[in-house]
């Protein structure tokens, strides 16, 4: 879900209703996708934040979520962190 979201550009002032985020998971992992979401963002994981007014999420600090992507095997996406 971070790799996506960095590829899709959900960082800082754009940010996506949590459907949007975990639509990039298969459909049987959505429900724990949703609270792994949420897990991320009580835990200040992977630089992963809520934005309270529309409760839509976003990523604040893309450095930590490079790192997150990074130590999770995953690959950062194309002109992200330049």
């Amino acid at each position: 879900m971070t790799e996506k979201a960095l590829r899709r550009g959900f960082q800082n002032a754009r940010h996506a209703p949590e459907e949007g985020i975990v639509c990039v998971l298969p459909v049987h992992a959505r429900g724990r996708g949703k609270d792994v979401l949420a897990e991320m963002v009580t835990n200040h994981e992977a630089g992963w934040a809520e934005y309270g007014a529309t409760g839509t999420y976003h990523i604040v600090d893309e450095e930590a979520a490079i790192e997150f992507v990074k130590d999770n095997g995953g690959d950062v996406p194309f002109g992200v962190g330049d």
